[in-house]
């Protein structure tokens, strides 16, 4: 029986709106740039449909990350009512209508006010936003819950995990941030060469761009640009 087929990911509408029309003034740009031609324009715009599944995955890694660093803050805000003296059902409403974190799980509020089981929330939250820190954390609290083991200090051990896994994560980060600026620097090195042949070199202009072998040469340039800027970009999405 064939895979399930891989749905195309899609950038929420603000998003998709910005992306496209950055995207569209970039395309205008290197048009004019490598053919003096905004009509040109036109044969780019398929690369934005192309590469709008990278961008909405860069986007949903980016939302993770910074859910898992909220989830963190919350755990640790969940403890402390927990060493107050607070049931793990209490404690969690309290974490969260106090603090402010996870407010776009509202839902748990709602079940957690209907006496729904901690154990049952933590494992559909598990279910909702599936990583792997949280798959193992709902695990965990059902297991100690069941077996009577100190509640605070499993919260203090995967609170500190949790810290640890972050932290390098966020080292990682700084790394891919720093090679994607200087991946970018480098993708800007050839438009602004194009723009100083432009200005300082009339003969430029006679050659690349009024004449059919010249237009070949650039077309083929821009081809090649394009792919090394994809490879830059490739080379530095890496899935935490």
């Amino acid at each position: 029986m064939p895979g399930k087929k891989k749905e195309r990911q899609r950038l929420p509408p603000k998003q998709r709106l910005i992306y496209y029309g950055a995207g569209g003034g970039i395309a205008v740009a290197l048009s004019w740039l490598f053919f003096e031609s905004i009509l040109m324009s036109g044969l780019l715009l398929p690369i934005l449909v192309f590469l709008e599944g990278a961008a909405a995955e860069e986007l949903r890694q980016r939302q993770k990350q910074k859910w898992e660093e909220d989830f963190g803050r919350y755990l640790a805000e969940l403890d402390s009512y927990i060493r107050l003296g607070h049931s793990l059902e209490s404690g969690m409403t309290e974490a969260i209508r106090k603090s402010g974190l996870l407010l776009s799980e509202d839902w748990m509020l709602k079940k957690l006010e209907m006496n729904v089981y901690a154990t049952d929330i933590f494992r559909e939250l598990a279910e909702r936003r599936p990583t792997e820190g949280l798959k193992y954390f709902a695990a965990v609290i059902d297991s100690s819950l069941q077996s009577g083991s100190n509640l605070h200090e499993l919260m203090s051990n995967h609170i500190l995990q949790l810290q640890k896994k972050l932290q390098m994560e966020r080292e990682i980060q700084s790394l891919l941030t720093k090679a994607k600026y200087e991946s970018r620097m480098l993708t800007l090195f050839v438009p602004l060469l194009l723009l100083y042949l432009k200005g300082l070199s009339p003969n430029f202009r006679q050659i690349m761009y009024l004449t059919l072998s010249g237009k070949m040469v650039m077309a083929f340039c821009l081809g090649l640009y394009l792919l090394a800027s994809y490879l830059c970009y490739s080379m530095t999405q890496i899935e935490l």
